[in-house]
């Protein structure tokens, strides 16, 4: 059973940005992970994999292992910034899977305990779902496609 994108919302450890200045949701930037942005988002990741509730993987899944499953497939990686420019959120977004699912976007999102109920989980899946309508079909399914008068899945 699909979860809504919405409820897929998660957070992250306590105090991860303890002190970070607070920014309106509506002013937050949120722009592409950058190389120097991941230490600060596997720190978001890893007490949310540990706890084991709320994403599929391994909790004692390694850094190396969660970076290939949050980054490398992934359509986007986006990180939401606070006013001192730390890392207080972030997102994938990829195709769902192949074939007749392959049109349909998949994200994945986390936000720092200590920013939780701040509209930083909202902001990102809105971002999100407007990167998701934003790109090109053709450029969203990275993979095979169904073509109507042929069965099964072609690429």
């Amino acid at each position: 059973m699909a979860v809504p994108i919405a409820r897929q919302v998660v957070g992250a450890a306590a105090g991860a940005v303890a002190g970070s200045p607070a920014l309106p949701s509506m002013l937050l930037p949120i722009r592409p992970l950058e190389p120097s942005d991941w230490p600060a988002v596997w720190a978001l990741l890893q007490p949310v994999f540990r706890a084991g509730e709320t994403f599929p993987h391994d909790p004692a899944i390694a850094e190396t292992e969660a970076r290939a499953l949050w980054v490398d497939p992934a359509q986007a990686v986006r990180v939401a910034i606070d006013a001192a420019g730390a890392v207080v959120g972030s997102y994938y977004l990829k195709a769902n899977s192949l074939c007749l699912g392959a049109h349909v976007a998949h994200a994945g999102y986390v936000v720092a305990e200590s920013c939780r109920r701040q509209g930083i989980g909202s902001r990102l899946c809105q971002d999100s779902l407007q990167r998701a309508r934003s790109i090109p079909s053709s450029a969203a399914v990275r993979g095979p496609i169904r073509h109507p008068r042929r069965r099964g899945c072609h690429g």
